[in-house]
Order: C-alpha cells, then sequence, then structure tokens
C-alpha cells in the first residue's frame, strides 16, 4: 500500500436512519476512493451511532489521523473514546 500522507484525506459524517444503528457514523475516503465506512462506534458492543455528529467528527478525525499517520489498520480503543469522552 502507498504512503498515505502524500495523498489526499477527508471526512464525511452522515445520520444513520434505520433503526439498529441509530445515530451518526463517519466514512474516510483516500483520493476520492471510500476508505473506512463507520456506521457506529468502534470498540463498543453492538451497533450503536454516535449520539452526535460531533462526536463522529472527533472519532473519525483520530482514525483521519491515524491513517495520514501510516497506522493501518487504524483501529480505535475504548481508552482513545474514553479521552474523547464518546459514550
Amino acid at each position: 500500500m502507498p504512503e498515505i500522507k502524500s495523498q489526499k484525506v477527508e471526512l464525511r459524517t452522515y445520520q444513520n436512519m434505520n433503526g439498529k444503528t441509530n445515530g451518526w457514523g463517519y466514512d474516510i475516503y483516500v483520493d476520492s476512493q471510500l476508505y473506512v465506512h463507520q456506521p457506529h462506534i468502534p470498540a463498543f458492543s453492538g451497533e450503536r451511532g454516535f449520539k452526535t455528529e460531533e462526536q463522529a467528527i472527533k472519532v473519525g478525525g483520530l482514525v483521519m489521523q491515524k491513517i495520514k499517520d501510516n497506522i493501518i489498520p487504524p483501529t480505535v480503543s475504548k481508552e482513545e473514546l474514553d479521552s474523547l469522552k464518546i459514550e
């Protein structure tokens, strides 16, 4: 996989309305191609979406930074979610 730092990385949020993952999610695109689709809060059991768009942006921003730093896969831990105040 090529170094991602030099490529365009973009975060887009969206609202889930399907009941199962009700809430907010995010997608991350690298050079206009979908790279991460995250409809629910990572590292939590179940498929609950983020309560607010701001929460999705915080976690999506963390994942986007990991991608830019070439931390692949860009996993998120419960400790990181706690530090971002995501519940």
